[in-house]
């Protein structure tokens, strides 16, 4: 146990200071505020765990697998959706059924706090729902692409303990006005929560359920392609880091000095999604 003890305070060190950046760098134009809600870099676990904590840290430690692209590259390998920036790629899976209603987080009014706790395949059901809904003429093996990149999103932003957790419906920490859902009655009020990192009080919506709030994630991957395309678990870690995070990663300390780079952080994510694909593969209809 003694020999162990100073790798696991490393490991947990080093979780502790992804889990903050992440929840405090600055997101992307229309961005989700995807943070860190409840501070899962404590909790995150890995293998069946998830979470920050399980792909991250796999990442800082070895960074061995950068996929077939590199910092200075990965725009020409894996180029941005015509969706996301005006990049040049087609979307892949464009949307048929469009959530059309627009909701503004200030005229919501104020309801309980509620936590939510899912398990994956709570998670794969609710959001294959949406996938159907929203893109029911594609193939299930793209869907199967969307809905991992779904839960692997999920697991790494607030995954804790094999289980996705969140409040009120909300397991994407969803609290930016202007997204879309599909009737107004999915969404049904905001509630004040604090974020991860950096303690702020904030308002984040409530959903009227877990489908409803699985909406404004799902839109955003199947609008910028954020999914492994070619089934290569790094062309996800680098449409998360580019796509979702903005980069905000290299914003660590380990990052700054020198001691962390571009391909841990997407062989952290690539572990993530790995994670995500195993349980797509044990219980999606997709399969």
């Amino acid at each position: 146990m003694a020999i162990n003890e100073p790798y696991n305070k490393l490991f947990s060190d080093v979780t502790d200071i992804i889990g903050k950046a992440a929840a405090s760098s600055p997101q992307s134009d229309d961005e989700l505020s995807f943070m860190n809600l409840l501070n899962n870099a404590n909790g995150g676990g890995g293998g069946s765990g998830g979470g920050v904590g399980s792909g991250a840290v796999s990442g800082a430690i070895s960074g061995v697998n950068c996929g077939n692209a590199n910092s200075s590259n990965v725009d020409t390998v894996y180029p941005r959706s015509k969706k996301w920036r005006n990049g040049p790629q087609q979307v892949i899976a464009p949307i048929e059924q469009s959530p059309t209603i627009t909701i503004n987080l200030r005229t919501q009014r104020v309801v309980p706090f509620i936590r939510t706790i899912v398990t994956y395949q709570q998670y794969i059901v609710a959001a294959e729902a949406m996938i159907d809904k929203m893109i029911p003429s594609q193939p299930k093996n793209i869907k199967k692409l969307i809905l991992t990149a779904a839960l692997a999103t999920a697991i790494k932003e607030q995954g804790r303990g094999g289980k996705i957790q969140g409040f009120n419906n909300n397991l994407t920490g969803v609290e930016s006005s202007g997204f879309k859902v599909f009737t107004s009655s999915d969404v049904n009020g905001k509630v004040q929560a604090t974020e991860g990192g950096t303690g702020r009080k904030k308002y984040y919506y409530s959903f009227s359920n877990i489908k409803s709030g699985l909406v404004p994630l799902i839109s955003k991957i199947i609008d910028r392609n954020m999914f492994a395309q070619d089934s290569n678990p790094a062309q996800y870690g680098w449409r998360w880091f580019r796509d979702w995070n903005g980069y905000g990663a290299r914003s660590t300390p380990e990052y700054i000095n020198g001691t962390r780079n571009d391909c841990d952080i997407v062989d952290g994510a690539a572990d993530v999604y790995r994670t995500a694909l195993t349980s797509v593969n044990q219980h999606s209809k997709y399969n």
